[in-house]
């Protein structure tokens, strides 16, 4: 009876405790549910309005005109992956733990320090973009030069700032108004002026033009976001005396920076290439095929959006089983969208092609294995986040750099023989590559299997 009595207290107390675990998985997975919810909503509305701003570009402008315009939008994602210097990424993992611990001090700090960072790396790399752009391209090329100058000067700085800031607000969970602001209005606005100013007034649209539409669409949607973050992240902060970590936080962002530029070189590179080695209307034939294939990521970018800072917070609190719950879960979404929306694309790529106009149908070959590209990168899960979240970065920047390599050099030799079909399957290439590695990585260190595949356990987590 003695062991009974001594025993009952202790079950008694271990029953609340349960519960309180069981409730809070269950709150994540309600937040989850709802957060993918409201993000995959913004991630429909803004590839409808993302698409529908590429259809029209190809329609009011030639091939010619609509490959430069691809090609300088390229060529300043370049750049601004220089002006964040890694403290998007950075900032989903900060802003998030500083919050989450109630660290008022550190969440300033790191805030401020971010913020006046990135805005000096911003205009830095647009001044940069502009000088390496002169070093490798021949003089005479009038459209092109202008656009540079102009889209790099305006649009580098802006979407560093814009795109800084989204990722500080994502951490405190403000993600649908953040997210509506760049992936909703800004396509929108420029479809309106577009619209407007071709039809309107009857003026020939050409690639400078849809340039300094987008640069006046950046300024706008840049003025929503600081005033989300005012709202949001002002209070959090409001009289607390910021404590600075800069060493720590630049060793962290530095190789977020370099994975971040592997992958822009995995997604976007091909692009560059093509206009470098061959001419503006391949850009142009390719681009399409390129936008459409993305969209089958479109789950795959809302999950990663809304379960980034749940699996940097379930890292952080040593919560395994329900990190992997809420992996799997995420996994499960991902498979439901993606393999029913790559089949569709491959089965009917010519009739997709056929939106943007008759002369972009050639490309459906490529549009079938880009299709079966983002595939695999659905399928593998959210490899690259976990990684990242769980303070694996260096690890995670290797296999991405390897891997980008890899993509450069493919494309260099096969664009010249095969042009954008060479383009194609070095992203083919290169995408099933990579995310296999990480992978491997993910289930080695963290011990946590990001597919819906019985995966064999192949190391100890750390």
């Amino acid at each position: 009876m003695g062991v009974r009595r001594q025993n009952c207290p202790t079950m008694a107390g271990e029953v609340p405790r349960l519960k309180t675990l069981l409730r809070m998985d269950s709150s994540i997975r309600s937040q989850l549910a709802r957060g993918a919810g409201g993000t995959f909503a913004v991630k429909i509305a803004a590839m409808a309005a993302g698409l529908s701003l590429q259809v029209l570009l190809a329609r009011i402008m030639d091939v010619e005109n609509f490959g430069t315009y691809a090609f300088v939008i390229t060529w300043v994602n370049f750049g601004v992956i220089f002006g964040k210097m890694g403290f998007d990424t950075a900032s989903l993992r900060y802003v998030t733990a500083y919050n989450s611990a109630r660290n008022p001090s550190k969440l300033s700090g790191f805030i401020a320090f971010s913020s006046r960072f990135t805005l000096v790396s911003g205009l830095l790399a647009g001044a940069a973009a502009i000088g390496i752009f002169h070093l490798s391209q021949e003089s005479g090329h009038q459209l092109l030069v202008g656009s540079i100058w102009a889209a790099c000067l305006l649009l580098t700085p802006l979407n560093t700032l814009i795109y800084t800031f989204n990722a500080q607000l994502r951490g405190v969970k403000c993600i649908v108004p953040s997210q509506a602001a760049n992936d909703i209005l800004r396509p929108t606005c420029i479809l309106i002026l577009l619209l407007s100013v071709h039809f309107g007034l009857n003026t020939e649209a050409n690639a400078p033009f849809a340039l300094a539409v987008h640069a006046v669409s950046a300024g706008a949607v840049l003025a929503i976001i600081v005033s989300l973050r005012r709202k949001h992240i002002g209070p959090l902060i409001h009289q607390a005396r910021p404590r600075f970590e800069s060493r720590n936080w630049l060793q962290t962002a530095l190789p977020l920076l370099g994975i971040s530029l592997a992958n822009l070189v995995i997604a976007q590179a091909d692009v560059l290439l093509i206009g470098t080695l061959t001419n503006a209307t391949e850009v142009g034939r390719y681009v399409p095929a390129r936008r459409i294939g993305n969209l089958i990521t479109v789950v795959l970018t809302s999950v990663n959006t809304i379960a980034a800072p749940l699996f940097a917070e379930l890292y952080t609190q040593n919560r395994r089983t329900a990190l992997q719950e809420t992996v799997t879960r995420a996994a499960r979404w991902i498979f439901m969208f993606s393999v029913p929306c790559c089949v569709l694309t491959i089965l009917f790529a010519k009739p997709l092609l056929m939106v943007f106009g008759d002369d972009f149908v050639s490309s459906h070959q490529a549009l079938q294995i880009i299709a079966a590209a983002q595939l695999v990168n659905a399928l593998a899960g959210s490899v690259g986040f976990l990684m990242i979240m769980a303070g694996q970065q260096n690890k995670a920047a290797a296999v991405v750099g390897c891997s980008a390599v890899l993509n450069l050099v493919l494309n260099y030799l096969w664009i010249p023989p095969f042009g954008i079909l060479g383009a194609a399957w070095a992203s083919f290439i290169t995408t099933v590559l990579w995310n296999l590695s990480m992978l491997i990585l993910t289930v080695r260190c963290l011990g946590i299997n990001p597919t819906l595949l019985p995966l064999p356990r192949l190391g100890k987590a750390v």
